[in-house]
């Protein structure tokens, strides 16, 4: 009985003597890096009808204009897509999330400035509160893809500038103005759509990342630097 109580203290202890590798730590980071991505994905799209129908009256809402001051989630070639570096799928990540979070940001107070004290309030601020959720896991995936960035930066690859911590704005005053309110609307359906595109694109790169680290066969695609 002592021996293999031995035996078995001996196996409880054995990770903490031999600590998992970069490589490990790697494949694990891509898996909750994805998974939290996916989870955001997922919040985004439940927000989006409830959205609709709270600023429109109107759950199957949809337009397809395009803000140029968004990043753009366009998919490329796949021999393009398929050929790029690591560090370059991620690379652009930490300055995209924070661009979403600062226009989230705006959306957010701009809503809650105008349904202050008005029917729907109270809706409202269930909508409120759901952005800024995203907001608060938008900074953690923030961090945890700058984190990743420097771990994928070798002796080889150049360094990528780290995301600015987000910082709380106030929207410009003539954001709120009245008759500026349905471009205002439109403007919060239109962050949270491309949003929602654009972590699409992010949660497939995460899933290469992880298949490739993992030394899965998706990994041995294409492994060449250029």
């Amino acid at each position: 009985m002592t021996t293999g109580w031995s035996v078995l203290c001996l196996l409880l202890l054995l990770p903490l003597c031999c600590p998992a590798s970069p490589h490990q730590r790697g494949v694990l980071n891509f898996s909750q890096s994805l998974r939290l991505t996916q989870k955001i994905r997922a919040c985004v799209q439940g927000l989006l009808p409830q959205y609709k129908e709270q600023q429109f009256g109107d759950r199957l809402y949809e337009d397809h204009t395009v803000l140029k001051i968004l990043p753009s989630s366009l998919d490329m070639k796949y021999s393009q897509w398929i050929s790029m570096q690591d560090w370059e799928r991620l690379s652009t990540a930490p300055k995209y999330l924070h661009t979403f979070w600062v226009h989230l940001e705006i959306r957010r107070q701009q809503m809650k400035e105008f349904w202050k004290n008005r029917a729907g309030e109270n809706k409202a601020k269930q909508l409120i509160q759901a952005m800024s959720r995203i907001q608060e896991h938008l900074q953690d995936l923030i961090g945890k893809v700058t984190s990743q960035l420097g771990s994928l930066n070798g002796a080889s690859f150049p360094q990528a500038s780290p995301s600015p911590t987000p910082q709380v704005l106030t929207p410009p005053t003539y954001l709120l103005r009245t008759q500026d309110l349905w471009v205002s609307w439109k403007g919060g359906y239109i962050v949270l759509r491309d949003l929602e595109h654009y972590l699409g694109k992010l949660a497939r790169d995460f899933i290469f990342l992880k298949a490739k680290h993992r030394g899965s066969p998706a990994g041995r695609i294409h492994s060449h630097t250029k």
